[in-house]
């Protein structure tokens, strides 16, 4: 059984982000998980990711993602649709809700969270709240760095989206970070109908920024958030007055909080692959959407 304080890390690299979709939602649905931190350095092809609820005929040029061969995978939590590829550097954050309460950057007390009740439900706010904290460690060299409503950007200029899914005992919480991007590529996507206060009907080119521009690579980046993790861990048992290494598990008390490194075949234990499980996250592709509408349309 995992413990509640251990946060295991898997790094990844060029693995596709449709197989870490379905690895997440077994992590997130699988009470017995217990905590991960997964870094993706890109995934080998492009493909478009879009929330659960979105509609691909609003969302995307379906007729100029055919033509480029782009797939449409619709994941397992809400938010807005992106289009991601080898530049990508994907975060994602599948964890217990009393990690949040636990961890000593969570500086705020929701009115609808019971912080004494380790299954006490987490609201979206409550976990945008805490990874805000968490990135302001990652990004801490720019001080420009905001949330901006749900994105992370830098002054206006966006570089990051969000999308998260909540249970009442744990919650998903995953970042796609443009380290650059190709600008035939992005122009795939719609002008979604809903769009941030702050972009103010700019288009992508002038909306987006490339961390390509601050940061030398997506592995500068990817220890930046391990480091900011280590710093979570050891602010959280200092707080409990605990001087183990948080880092040697081996001498740590189990009342700590600790990171541990684990493989792909650790996190595989827990994918659901009974013929019962249908998983939320499906493969679309753009040629079979356009025929598809098009026969509704000759109904």
């Amino acid at each position: 059984m995992i413990k509640n304080g251990v946060v295991q890390v898997l790094r990844l690299r060029n693995f596709s982000i449709y197989k870490q979709l379905l690895l997440e939602e077994s992590l997130y649905r699988r009470k017995d998980a217990g905590n991960w931190l997964i870094i993706n350095e890109g995934t080998p092809d492009p493909m478009i990711i879009m929330g659960i609820s979105g509609r691909p005929d609003k969302l995307v040029h379906l007729e100029k993602a055919a033509s480029l061969n782009i797939p449409i995978i619709k994941r397992y939590t809400g938010g807005g649709t992106v289009i991601v590829d080898h530049n990508t550097l994907f975060t994602s954050f599948i964890m217990n809700n009393d990690f949040i309460q636990q961890s000593s950057n969570n500086n705020h007390n929701s009115n609808n969270s019971n912080n004494n009740n380790s299954q006490s439900y987490l609201y979206p706010k409550d976990i945008m709240k805490w990874s805000e904290g968490y990135y302001k460690n990652v990004f801490i060299d720019y001080n420009d760095f905001s949330l901006q409503e749900h994105d992370y950007a830098f002054g206006n200029r966006k570089f990051g989206g969000n999308a998260q899914a909540c249970s009442r005992t744990r919650f998903a919480h995953h970042t796609s970070f443009l380290f650059d991007y190709e600008t035939d590529r992005m122009a795939t996507l719609k002008q979604p109908e809903k769009i941030p206060t702050y972009r103010e009907n700019r288009e992508h080119n002038s909306f987006l920024v490339k961390l390509k521009d601050r940061y030398d690579s997506h592995n500068t980046i990817s220890q930046l958030i391990i480091d900011a993790m280590t710093n979570l861990l050891l602010s959280n048992n200092n707080n409990n007055n605990d001087t183990a290494a948080v880092l040697d598990k081996d001498d740590s008390p189990s009342k700590m909080m600790m990171m541990v490194d684990c493989t792909l075949q650790d996190a595989m234990r827990y994918l659901n692959t009974s013929e019962d499980n249908i998983p939320s996250t499906v493969w679309l592709e753009p040629l079979d959407l356009l025929k598809q509408l098009e026969l509704e349309k000759n109904k």
